[in-house]
C-alpha cells in the first residue's frame, strides 16, 4: 500500500492520494471510520469491563461445562484422559462403520512390509549398508505418512451431498 511501485493511483487522484506511511496514518486518524471504530471499542470496554459482572458470570458458566475430573484453571474442558477416551471412542465408531478402509489400509502395510524385509534380508551386516538401511527406514515411514491421505480423501468423499 506505501509501495509507490506498486501502488496504482486513478487519474485524476494523483495529488488526493497519500504518499507516505505516515500521510497514510494522518489520513486514517482523521477519518470517520476511525472515530466510529474507536467510539464502538469504548462502548463495548463500558459495558463488558475487565473484572466486571460478565467476567464472572462467564467464569461460572465455563466451569459447569468442564469435566469434573479436570482442574479449574484449565483452559480445557475436558482432561487429557478424557479427551484419549473420546478419541478411543470415535476411532471404534468409525471401525464399525466402515471396515473397509481400514482392513484395506493394514493388507497394504503387510505387503509392503514383506517387500521392505525382503529388501533388507540380503544387506551386509556393515557399515556398508548403512545408507541404504536408512533410506529403506525412511521409505516405510513416508509409506505409512502417506496412507494417511486415504483417510482425508475418504472423509471428503463421505462429505459430498448424494
Amino acid at each position: 500500500m506505501t509501495s509507490p511501485l506498486e501502488r496504482v493511483v486513478r487519474k485524476g487522484f494523483e495529488n488526493k492520494v497519500p504518499r507516505t506511511p505516515d500521510d497514510f496514518a494522518a489520513v486514517w486518524k482523521s477519518s470517520p471510520e476511525r472515530a466510529a471504530l474507536v467510539n464502538e471499542v469504548d462502548n463495548y470496554n463500558q459495558q463488558y469491563q475487565p473484572n466486571g459482572q460478565h467476567l464472572q458470570e462467564f467464569k461460572e458458566s465455563r466451569r459447569a461445562q468442564q469435566s469434573k475430573h479436570q482442574r479449574v484453571t484449565s483452559p480445557y474442558t475436558l482432561s487429557y484422559v478424557g479427551q484419549v477416551k473420546l478419541c478411543l471412542r470415535r476411532g471404534f465408531w468409525r471401525l464399525k462403520g466402515d471396515p473397509s478402509l481400514t482392513f484395506t489400509q493394514l493388507f497394504g502395510n503387510f505387503m509392503m512390509a514383506l517387500v521392505i524385509s525382503s529388501v533388507f534380508y540380503n544387506l551386509p551386516q556393515t557399515t556398508d549398508s548403512f545408507f541404504s538401511r536408512s533410506a529403506i527406514l525412511f521409505f516405510a515411514i513416508l509409506l505409512n505418512a502417506f496412507g494417511s491421505a486415504l483417510e482425508v480423501r475418504a472423509l471428503l468423499n463421505s462429505s459430498e451431498p448424494r
